[in-house]
């Protein structure tokens, strides 16, 4: 049965594990019987989610709030870090720690249309479907078995790198166990799953578990197992140090195909302590009761093996395996070897072997190429890397095939990079270039004279795109036609692409007229009076006039008869389909006459008089009294010159050069005073003339 969840809630997930864009996965449709039954949750194969079919991805549903919430920000949490790192070191988790395959790449809440309830899960890869193989299977014929001692570091290398990674990270697994560990012989990798059930000691109280009872259990933790409420009394440093001990059994049963205690009778933690206490690991004598009774021919070959690996590499693995195993068991438990201990030393001994990227085969499915956009399909069967590029970008590991573009060269650089040395293969295609041509490009007319678009047309040849030069459309086809619209003459370019970047191009103008103003002018109409004018204006290009003021919109040519009586300031507006222009005409109606200036010749005035006993006596207002007696005094002369203007209301008498006002002018005292004394002067002097 089909079972559906809706309303996808992504609490938390990481891209790059799926091909599809994981942020827009809404719902998933799960088979309803379980493929694998879990402690905290169970494990479903998936059908089809709203991004397409898929049976590469296995659903995992958790049975009970408190493990769901733990779970859920276990792995939010680790995705947050993930991100964080990946920023910093733009190599994507997948590049940098390939063991992360095994990782829930999405975290969700939903709503299940089948039980009506809502749930909490996570979405995994399916390793199996990927070619990995659980490394705890209990096949008597264990697919691992057969596989070479130089093959067994790599991947003993590779679940020490993942380790350390994650300790880095302050992440502990808590579970490692061999059903945990899966291996892909045929890539060369292992992965690691069950990551929900541990902890980030820097941000969470504990694990979700405290592991399985198997043969990699401490001493402390198979005590702890049978007793749970013993967990709380453990420290982050306890953890961690138990992760040491986890690991360092692991890689032996990875590097030899048993565990560290494979001579004794079983597992027990008092049959190791027996054992330790009068031996040292890993010598025991075959006859002894702590031994197993078929021990002879297994144990002399593990022998035989940690001589071979002491004699070609050193003795510093066995050392490390007995330091952990001795003193590490119990007594004291900080000899055990850490991950980054184990890390570089079995990168040290995977360099001395070499163990270094391998390509079984590369192969590109064409033998040439026409143009840089041509998909080139490759296929290649690649081993023991963490990151892969053709060309520079980086692929997607687990593929077997690729399709990409190639530059004008034809070469075709594959690169693997594993932690030992990278190595880089090339191929090369044959290019095959053909110049772009422009076959024809023209106009629907050479001249837009209406409001109706221009079309342009063109075909090339041996061209992938077209582009017109200040067109919004950044491509166009090969052949194709587009109608524009300029409002001013325009030349418009066309650029042909061809395939490996060559270009050509052609022009073609488009004229667009411009209104034009040909003559504004005025003239006086006399006939209909002196304030009648006549104005005319003649245009090219225009649809319609306009002329202020008075006259308003008028045709492109015309004339028009008005009165202005002063001067006036005419504007003419030409108006076309894709512009205007102005002209101004200042015009005036016939001009009234104006007298500006009237020249009047001045008169001369003379007059003569005899005073002879007289006194002169110059009164105010211009009037002269002869006083008697005035004694032996000379003949006065009076002479007066007027200028008089047009516009002057006023006279004045110039006396012996003297300005005198006259009767409608108020004098000045003491310019009058100084008069009368220049007057009577002259006369002293005339009388003492005579």
């Amino acid at each position: 049965m089909i079972e559906s969840i809706i309303n996808i809630t992504h609490v938390s997930s990481l891209d790059g594990f799926i091909s599809s864009d994981v942020s827009q996965l809404h719902s998933i449709n799960f088979k309803g019987e379980p493929e694998f039954n879990g402690g905290f949750g169970n494990i479903y194969r998936v059908t089809q989610t709203n991004l397409g079919s898929d049976d590469e991805l296995l659903l995992k549903l958790f049975k009970d709030e408190g493990h769901s919430y733990h779970g859920l920000e276990s792995i939010k949490s680790l995705h947050d870090k993930l991100k964080r790192r990946e920023k910093k070191t733009n190599i994507h988790c997948l590049n940098e720690v390939p063991e992360l395959l095994g990782l829930p790449f999405l975290v969700f809440e939903g709503y299940n249309e089948i039980s009506q309830e809502f749930v909490k899960g996570l979405l995994i890869l399916d390793l199996n479907n990927l070619g990995y193989l659980d490394f705890g299977l209990d096949d008597t014929d264990h697919p691992f078995s057969d596989i070479p001692l130089e093959e067994r570091f790599i991947y003993a290398y590779q679940l020490a790198r993942i380790v350390r990674f994650l300790e880095e990270l302050k992440f502990v697994h808590s579970d490692l166990k061999e059903d945990a560990i899966w291996i892909n012989t045929t890539s060369k990798h292992l992965a690691l799953i069950d990551f929900d059930s541990g902890y980030h000691h820097d941000l969470q109280l504990k694990p979700n578990t405290i592991g399985a009872l198997n043969q990699w259990a401490s001493k402390q933790w198979r005590r702890i197992i049978k007793d749970h409420a013993l967990s709380d009394e453990l420290k982050t440093r306890d953890r961690i140090l138990n992760e040491h001990w986890v690991l360092s059994n692991a890689l032996f049963q990875l590097l030899y195909s048993t565990v560290p205690y494979f001579f004794l009778k079983d597992a027990n933690t008092e049959t190791k302590e027996a054992y330790l206490e009068s031996n040292k690991w890993p010598n025991i004598d075959p006859q002894s009761p702590l031994a197993r009774n078929d021990i002879h021919e297994d144990y002399l070959n593990v022998l035989e093996i940690f001589e071979g690996i002491t004699d070609a590499l050193g003795p510093r693995l066995y050392k490390t395996f007995e330091q952990t195993f001795n003193e590490g068991f119990a007594k004291k438990i900080s000899q055990r070897s850490s991950p980054d201990n184990w890390q570089k030393l079995l990168l040290d001994i995977n360099q001395r072997l070499e163990n270094t990227p391998n390509v079984n085969h590369f192969t590109i499915l064409q033998n040439e190429i026409e143009s840089e956009f041509d998909v080139v399909e490759a296929k290649f069967s690649l081993q023991n890397y963490n990151q892969l590029l053709i060309n520079g970008i980086a692929q997607d590991y687990r593929n077997s095939n690729s399709k990409f573009s190639l530059k004008e060269d034809g070469r075709i650089n594959l690169t693997l990079i594993n932690d030992v040395s990278t190595i880089r293969q090339e191929l090369k295609l044959k290019v095959v270039k053909k110049p772009p041509q422009i076959l024809s490009f023209r106009a629907s007319t050479p001249e837009r004279n209406s409001l109706e678009p221009v079309t342009l047309y063109w075909t090339t040849e041996n061209c992938y795109k077209v582009q017109i030069h200040d067109l919004d459309e950044k491509e166009l086809p090969a052949q194709h036609s587009i109608q524009v619209y300029p409002k001013k003459t325009t030349e418009y370019e066309l650029i042909a692409c061809g395939s490996f970047g060559q270009k050509v191009t052609k022009k073609v103008r488009i004229v667009v007229p411009q209104p034009k103003i040909i003559d504004f002018k005025y003239e006086i109409n006399i006939e209909k009076g002196i304030q009648n004018i006549d104005v005319s204006w003649l245009t090219e290009n225009a649809q319609h006039c306009k002329i202020t003021p008075f006259i308003g919109k008028q045709a492109p040519e015309g004339c028009k008869s008005l009165d202005i009586i002063e001067k006036t300031n005419f504007k003419l507006t030409a108006y076309g389909f894709f512009g205007e222009t102005s002209a101004e005409l200042l015009a005036a109606p016939f001009p009234k006459p104006i007298i500006d200036k009237l020249l009047v010749p001045t008169p001369k005035i003379e007059i003569g008089a005899t005073l002879k006993g007289t006194k002169l006596q110059l009164g105010i207002n211009n009037s002269v009294n002869l006083i008697p007696p005035f004694k032996d005094f000379a003949e006065l002369e009076i002479k007066e010159t007027s200028l008089i203007e047009p516009t002057q209301l006023n006279t004045f008498i110039e006396l012996n050069n003297d300005v005198i006002p006259t009767a409608s002018d108020q004098p000045d005292e003491s310019w009058f005073q100084s008069t009368f004394n220049l007057m009577k002067k002259k006369l002293k002097k005339d009388e003492q003339a005579v």
